[in-house]
Protein backbone atom coordinates (compact mmCIF):
# COMPACT_ATOMS: atom_id res chain seq x y z
CA UNK A 1 0.00 0.00 0.00
CA UNK A 2 1.30 3.65 -0.43
CA UNK A 3 1.88 5.60 2.35
CA UNK A 4 -2.21 7.71 1.69
CA UNK A 5 -3.64 4.06 1.38
CA UNK A 6 -2.59 3.03 4.62
CA UNK A 7 -3.58 6.08 6.38
CA UNK A 8 -7.24 5.59 4.53
CA UNK A 9 -6.66 2.07 6.05
CA UNK A 10 -5.95 2.93 9.59
CA UNK A 11 -8.62 5.56 9.73
CA UNK A 12 -11.16 3.03 8.66
CA UNK A 13 -9.77 0.84 11.67
CA UNK A 14 -7.98 -1.57 9.16
CA UNK A 15 -4.89 -3.74 9.80
CA UNK A 16 -2.29 -2.42 6.94
CA UNK A 17 0.36 -4.93 5.08
CA UNK A 18 2.48 -3.09 3.14
CA UNK A 19 5.91 -3.38 1.63
CA UNK A 20 8.75 -1.65 3.90
CA UNK A 21 9.11 1.66 1.95
CA UNK A 22 9.73 5.24 3.04
CA UNK A 23 6.66 5.87 4.57
CA UNK A 24 5.22 3.11 5.41
CA UNK A 25 7.90 2.36 7.76
CA UNK A 26 6.69 5.03 9.98
CA UNK A 27 3.19 4.83 10.14
CA UNK A 28 2.62 0.85 10.52
CA UNK A 29 4.47 -0.92 13.26
CA UNK A 30 3.96 -4.39 15.05
CA UNK A 31 0.81 -2.84 16.87
CA UNK A 32 -1.18 -1.87 13.66
CA UNK A 33 -0.20 -3.86 11.14
CA UNK A 34 2.49 -5.97 9.21
CA UNK A 35 5.41 -4.55 6.86
CA UNK A 36 7.16 -6.85 4.32
CA UNK A 37 10.20 -6.70 2.10
CA UNK A 38 9.59 -5.29 -0.86
CA UNK A 39 12.09 -7.41 -2.99
CA UNK A 40 10.82 -10.66 -0.76
CA UNK A 41 7.45 -11.56 -2.81
CA UNK A 42 7.89 -15.03 -0.46
CA UNK A 43 7.29 -12.99 2.86
CA UNK A 44 4.00 -11.76 1.61
CA UNK A 45 2.19 -14.90 1.69
CA UNK A 46 2.55 -15.79 5.81
CA UNK A 47 1.70 -12.22 6.61
CA UNK A 48 -1.02 -12.17 4.32
CA UNK A 49 -1.97 -16.06 5.60
CA UNK A 50 -1.48 -14.60 9.05
CA UNK A 51 -4.26 -11.83 8.65
CA UNK A 52 -6.52 -14.05 7.16
CA UNK A 53 -6.31 -16.44 10.06
CA UNK A 54 -6.99 -14.93 12.84
CA UNK A 55 -10.26 -12.71 13.24
CA UNK A 56 -9.16 -11.42 16.48
CA UNK A 57 -5.60 -10.30 15.74
CA UNK A 58 -6.97 -8.22 12.33
CA UNK A 59 -9.58 -6.46 14.58
CA UNK A 60 -6.92 -5.54 17.27
CA UNK A 61 -4.46 -4.73 14.92
CA UNK A 62 -7.35 -2.34 13.08
CA UNK A 63 -8.52 -0.89 16.44
CA UNK A 64 -4.43 0.27 17.25
CA UNK A 65 -4.05 1.87 13.85
CA UNK A 66 -7.23 3.58 14.42
CA UNK A 67 -6.09 5.03 17.95
CA UNK A 68 -2.73 5.66 16.51
CA UNK A 69 -3.75 7.53 13.37
CA UNK A 70 -6.20 9.61 15.06
CA UNK A 71 -3.95 10.42 17.36
CA UNK A 72 -1.04 11.83 15.45
CA UNK A 73 -2.93 12.41 11.86
CA UNK A 74 -6.09 14.49 12.28
CA UNK A 75 -6.15 17.80 12.68
CA UNK A 76 -6.47 17.85 16.60
CA UNK A 77 -3.32 15.50 16.62
CA UNK A 78 -0.98 17.50 14.46
CA UNK A 79 -2.02 20.78 16.03
CA UNK A 80 -1.23 19.30 19.68
CA UNK A 81 1.82 18.08 18.78
CA UNK A 82 2.33 21.51 16.82
CA UNK A 83 1.63 23.20 19.94
CA UNK A 84 3.86 20.69 22.21
CA UNK A 85 6.56 21.29 19.91
CA UNK A 86 6.05 25.02 19.67
CA UNK A 87 5.75 24.86 23.99
CA UNK A 88 9.00 23.09 24.21
CA UNK A 89 11.01 25.62 22.14
CA UNK A 90 9.51 28.75 24.28
CA UNK A 91 10.63 26.59 27.39
CA UNK A 92 14.36 26.72 25.88
CA UNK A 93 13.63 30.41 25.77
Amino acid sequence: AVVADAVKMQTFGLPVLATRIAGNEELVTPETGRLVSAEDVAALQPALRELLGDAGLRQRLGAAARKRVVAQYSWQGVARAYLDLTQAEMDKI
